[in-house]
């Protein structure tokens, strides 16, 4: 074993490893452990949990975007440790004046914009923003009967089960055999990035495939074939909607998601039903003069 890798913030539904314990393992084992801590520094269980693999076992390296914790521009990451003179010094050794220095100047100049006071009151924020989001949230979803999956831990993303919405679709085509309905639940996330939603993604999950035939979601990487590639695991139960609460975002903006999505859904449905695209199509009419 060349590694262990473990991952404290990542996309719901998944939730963090037990990387506290998986790091006492590998230091009894003496295999080396990594913790992939992309999202984590904005989120204080995510960082005490890196904190607690730390303490009670071996961690050779945490690694953290700064574009997803300090928002700078995409390109740069902190790889720390913390053993002095260790992993970390030997990546920074790889690359001696060869590395682009855009990225650390995109964080300097930033922290010294926020100072500490701006970067706990931004933490602070994205904590409040948190429960409020989850419960809006939660009422936009419920209004189609849908529900937030139940993700313990994960204190950054949300996920919601669409099987309800596409349920809806799905038996209106089963009763109108005539219709020419899209229920591909794929439409969902297009109707969400034509709207300029881009962070948000819906992952489809179907029945896995065999051999001869693999699954509409496979996908084979080096011999390995991954059904519903895109999720967490093989054969998640639902499809299902994500959506972060993530550092510097503000209520409006997520107001103004909601407001999207809530439009997506009701186009979504309306989908396979001729008559409700018309009575769509006659409100914005009526709007618009």
């Amino acid at each position: 074993v060349a590694c262990v890798v473990t991952t404290t913030s990542t996309f719901a539904p998944r939730v963090p490893d037990a990387a506290d314990e998986v790091a006492v393992i590998c230091k009894e084992l003496d295999v080396p452990h990594v913790i992939n801590n992309a999202y984590g520094l904005q989120c204080s269980k995510c960082c005490q949990l890196v904190d607690s693999a730390c303490r009670r076992g071996r961690v050779d390296a945490y690694v953290q975007s700064t574009d997803k914790n300090f928002l700078v521009p995409i390109g740069g990451a902190i790889v720390a440790g913390p053993v002095a003179k260790g992993l970390p010094d030997a990546v920074s050794n790889l690359y001696p004046g060869r590395a682009s220095m855009g990225p650390v100047l995109d964080l300097f100049m930033t922290l010294l914009s926020l100072g500490l006071p701006g970067w706990q009151k931004l933490l602070s924020d994205r904590k409040a923003n948190f429960s409020w989001f989850k419960d809006r949230l939660g009422e936009v979803a419920g209004k189609h009967g849908c529900e937030l999956l139940k993700c313990p831990g994960n204190n950054i993303s949300l996920a919601v089960n669409l099987t309800p919405v596409l349920s809806k679709v799905e038996a209106y085509a089963a009763a109108h055999p005539g219709t020419s309905a899209k229920v591909d639940l794929a439409l969902l996330g297009s109707m969400l990035f034509t709207r300029r939603v881009s962070g948000p993604r819906v992952v489809l999950v179907e029945p896995p495939g065999d051999d001869q035939k693999p699954g509409k979601q496979a996908k084979t990487i080096d011999g390995t074939r991954f059904e519903n590639y895109g999720s967490h695991c093989d054969l998640y139960h639902c499809s299902y909607l994500t959506a972060a609460c993530a550092i510097g975002a503000s209520r409006d903006e997520m107001e103004d998601f909601l407001s999207r999505l809530q439009d997506c859904f009701v186009e979504f449905e309306s989908a396979a039903d001729p008559e409700a695209k018309k009575s769509r199509s006659k409100k914005k009419g009526g709007k618009s003069a």
